[in-house]
């Protein structure tokens, strides 16, 4: 949960990519080609203190509510667009992947061709 987080590079994280490794961290709900919009958008945090809250884009806010050791998923998160309840919208998938971007735990699963996350 760093504060300084890298924009997936375009070059690799088309569409399709960003699909497949949403999928293949069990994000079906977010796995359509498209539905993260890119290039991502920026995911700041509100806080150097508190790292479970980011901008994502100018305007929407998310919030990380799960174990720190499950970061960014299979917790809870929440955003503004949906008010009450888990949130399960672009701005969360896209700062789950842009976590996973920065993660190097995460980061050979955009190495991986789109069609190899779905085998695996």
């Amino acid at each position: 949960m760093g504060l300084v987080l890298q924009q997936p590079d375009t070059e690799i994280v088309g569409p399709a990519r960003a699909a497949a490794v949403l999928r293949r961290l069990g994000l079906r709900w977010a796995a359509e080609p498209g539905f993260v919009p890119t290039p991502a958008p920026p995911v700041v945090p509100l806080s150097t203190r508190h790292t479970r809250d980011w901008w994502v884009g100018s305007e929407t806010v998310v919030s990380y509510h799960g174990e720190d050791d499950e970061f960014p998923v299979p917790g809870r998160w929440t955003c503004d667009c949906t008010p009450q309840g888990e949130a399960r919208c672009p701005h969360v998938a896209a700062a789950i992947l842009v976590h996973a971007w920065n993660r190097d735990d995460l980061r050979p699963l955009f190495e991986q061709p789109a069609w190899a996350l779905d085998v695996q």
